[in-house]
């Protein structure tokens, strides 16, 4: 069992609480109007949107964005020193892009300096920015009122090769910190923002899971996230103008590269037939008795169903276990994204988990439901709870009250989790 004291979240270790990136632009809107901005940190895992969310919120208000990458910088880069001709006295001469920059925010009347990858940087290049998120100046050059400057950084947990340069109490104290965590709705709206390939936020739709995956990145291996699934879309744009076989062995292989041979897989077996995924939409909102989805969800568990209503498993045929446990951490994901309101669902979801087999109801309750819960916090921990209340008017939850209060209490301590009230009571 894990110790308790190793499972510290890194939200935590900031000390805040995590925020839905699709709430960045509007933090941003106020920053923007305070008489003096602070610099906004925003930290999250690699690949989440941290960057395009803030290049898009400057877009869409006209505005510039420069980005500094400090893992590619020098301090060499920040500024130089130039001796007089005299020899006997040196000044600090400003780089261009700090000129530049200013002179397109005097002119557009915004602009961003979006300091990426801030705690990748070694500590002579941190120290001779060090003044740019407090005082906005690099020596005695100072950044046009027009420019607003925002941090990104990924997680000091171990995972990343980063300096932890925000254990620094007076670097802590100049920045205000928004932990992001990855908001499938942000994202779907981004996609459509940027007219990615259809076949991509399709795809996602129907198999949020795969939007990002931690547990591949952790592995080492090439993973689903975002910024990669934006790659996608540009390889599928490339292979209809190069009237490529979407699916060919051409694709696959960059594909593959981009987000690996599983998510790959699931992707252009969507892209063959877009029919082949349920959409968890279709499940939080349209499953009655008579649906169509219904039917489809039966077929895919081999089961027919009876004059009554329920599910009589096929027992000569195996069911499609895996399509319904990735549509299940789906369905939770786009829950705890859109958190759509209880009372109007609660009978939708109610007949779907009264329809699953114990060993997927399992899963879908203990582990998808109350991850994404965790994940966001004290208003996800809210929902899962106003979501279980509102279920349990409803007959087919009912009978599986209690296998879910006990796998839930199960996962909680193979999980090495601190004993509270289960949010399913």
């Amino acid at each position: 069992m894990a110790d308790k004291k190793d499972m510290v979240d890194p939200w935590e270790k900031l000390g805040v609480r995590p925020t839905n990136i699709g709430m960045v632009p509007k933090i941003l809107d106020v920053v923007w109007a305070m008489p003096r901005r602070l610099t906004v940190c925003l930290v999250g895992e690699t690949g989440i949107g941290k960057t395009p969310i803030v290049q898009q919120w400057a877009a869409e208000k006209d505005g510039h964005t420069k980005i500094l990458n400090f893992g590619h910088m020098t301090q060499e880069e920040i500024s130089m020193i130039m001796f007089a001709q005299d020899g006997e006295s040196f000044d600090f001469v400003p780089p261009g892009w700090m000129l530049n920059l200013n002179e397109i925010a005097a002119r557009k009347g915004r602009a961003v300096l979006f300091l990426d990858e801030w705690n990748r940087g070694d500590k002579a290049l941190v120290n001779a920015l060090f003044t740019l998120t407090d005082e906005r100046r690099i020596h005695d050059f100072v950044l046009h009122e027009n420019v607003m400057v925002i941090a990104a950084m990924n997680p000091s947990d171990g995972v990343y090769l980063v300096n932890e340069a925000e254990k620094d109490h007076a670097i802590r104290k100049r920045l205000n910190f928004i932990y992001c965590v990855h908001d499938l709705k942000a994202w779907l709206d981004h996609t459509k923002k940027s007219r990615w390939h259809p076949t991509v936020p399709k795809f996602i739709k129907s198999a949020s899971n795969y939007l990002y995956d931690t547990g591949a990145r952790d592995a080492g291996k090439t993973f689903p996230c975002p910024s990669n699934w934006e790659k996608v879309s540009n390889i599928m744009e490339g292979a209809e103008a190069a009237q490529m076989d979407l699916t060919g062995p051409a694709v696959r292989s960059l594909v593959e590269g981009q987000i690996g041979s599983v998510a790959a897989g699931k992707y252009l077996e969507f892209v063959a037939d877009e029919n082949t995924l349920i959409q968890p939409s279709e499940i939080i909102h349209k499953y009655t008795m008579s649906s169509n989805v219904r039917k489809r969800v039966a077929n895919l568990l081999n089961c027919k169903i009876n004059k009554n209503g329920e599910f009589i498993e096929n027992s000569t045929k195996q069911n499609r276990a895996g399509v319904i446990n990735d549509l299940n951490e789906s369905v939770a994901i786009e829950l705890f994204s859109t958190m759509p309101d209880p009372a109007k669902i609660a009978k939708h979801l109610a007949l779907y988990i009264g329809d699953l087999p114990n060993e997927l109801l399992s899963t879908f309750a203990a582990q998808h439901l109350n991850e994404q819960g965790k994940e966001r916090g004290i208003e996800g921990e809210k929902y899962l709870s106003k979501l279980s209340s509102a279920m349990q008017n409803h007959p087919a939850y009912k009978k599986k009250i209690k296998f879910i209060v006990e796998a839930m209490r199960k996962y909680k301590q193979q999980a090495g989790l601190i004993k509270g009230r289960d949010p399913a009571q």
